[in-house]
């Protein structure tokens, strides 16, 4: 396990790898196909997206041994003789192009893979190095965030022609991907701004204000967000089980966040409470939810399903102990709601 942390497993493993594979889950569906998936494809994809996240993450930390020692930081990969580095680095990402060869012959997709391995080595590599500019770096923090990887998971399993429905979904998942990727880029910029100021990074956080960045994301960045997500899933041939499960995931979420005390608690006290909860969505129900459709049309998936849950179990924890606090803290809820009905009638 010590060998997993040179790798920064836990910054990724549950944030990267299921929402890409719930996208691929989403294509399988679409198609209308499903006992014709491609499992030997499938495998082939995830591990070629896991190496691509190795490669990653391994480049981030080599790349940042100067800054991070400047700062005061621990960087895991610096004990690491500078052979041994190098062959963590370069193995993923030959093992990805390598795997994503097999998986497909489509330019456009090999094109999406080229694309995001240069954008990577652009964001870290001097004397290039694009994390120094403030404007250059928050673009390439967004494209690498995700959405290139989910537009290739959908496309690779619809095994569909380029036709007007595929590429207005391929575009809403662009737009909606690319939201997401600002949001996130946000958040860890607001999260990371002491370290950018000590290293002498550029952030927009610098520039605007973490609270103002922050009252940015849940008035204007969260709800556009929604917006997207909900017209993509209205152009799928199963629209109205994502939409009911984007619906319900939503009110679950107000009792879970105590939406209401917004009425009660100083707003820049609460703000931050929101930034992160659509990731929540993405990350586990969005897969888990598509593999139980995919249960239902065909009792082979269950073996997928079993395995995704092994792998990814922190869903199953978070989503038990979510539940058993909401159900402890339903008193707490009618008390808050008392209170809400006094503070609007003394007004």
């Amino acid at each position: 396990m010590k060998r997993l942390e040179y790798i920064k497993i836990n910054d990724w493993w549950t944030k990267i790898i299921p929402p890409t594979l719930g996208f691929y889950f989403i294509g399988v569906i679409n198609n209308q196909h499903i006992p014709e998936m491609n499992y030997a494809e499938f495998l082939l994809f995830f591990l070629c997206i896991l190496f691509t996240t190795i490669f990653s993450y391994t480049l981030k930390e080599i790349t940042d041994i100067k800054d991070d020692k400047e700062v005061g930081k621990k960087n895991k990969i610096e004990i690491l003789q500078q052979v041994n580095r190098i062959i963590l680095l370069l193995l993923p990402i030959i093992a990805a192009c390598i795997l994503f060869v097999f998986i497909t012959n489509s330019i456009f997709l090999i094109g999406l893979f080229i694309f995001q391995v240069i954008m990577l080595i652009l964001h870290s590599v001097e004397p290039i190095r694009l994390k120094r500019n403030k404007f250059l770096s928050f673009i390439l923090y967004v494209f690498s965030n995700g959405v290139i990887f989910y537009i290739i998971a959908f496309v690779l399993s619809m095994k569909s022609n380029l036709n007007a429905i595929s590429l207005l979904n391929i575009s809403l998942i662009a737009t909606w991907g690319t939201i997401k990727g600002i949001r996130n880029t946000l958040v860890h910029q607001i999260t990371n701004r002491q370290k950018y100021k000590k290293n002498g990074s550029q952030s927009l956080t610098s520039f605007y204000g973490p609270l103002r960045l922050i009252k940015m994301i849940n008035s204007i960045i969260i709800p556009i967000e929604l917006i997207f997500i909900a017209l993509f899933f209205s152009q799928l041939t199963e629209r109205n089980m994502f939409l009911i499960a984007l619906g319900i995931f939503l009110i679950y979420q107000v009792f879970i966040l105590s939406i209401w005390k917004l009425l009660l608690l100083q707003r820049r006290y609460f703000l931050k409470k929101f930034l992160h909860f659509l990731d929540n969505f993405y990350e586990a129900w969005l897969p888990l939810i598509s593999l139980i459709y995919l249960c239902i049309q065909d009792a082979t998936f269950l073996y997928l399903l079993s395995i995704f849950v092994v792998l990814f179990p922190i869903f199953i924890a978070r989503l038990s102990t979510e539940l058993s606090y909401t159900l402890k803290k339903s008193r707490v809820l009618v008390l808050d709601l008392v209170l809400i009905v006094k503070k609007i009638f003394n007004k």
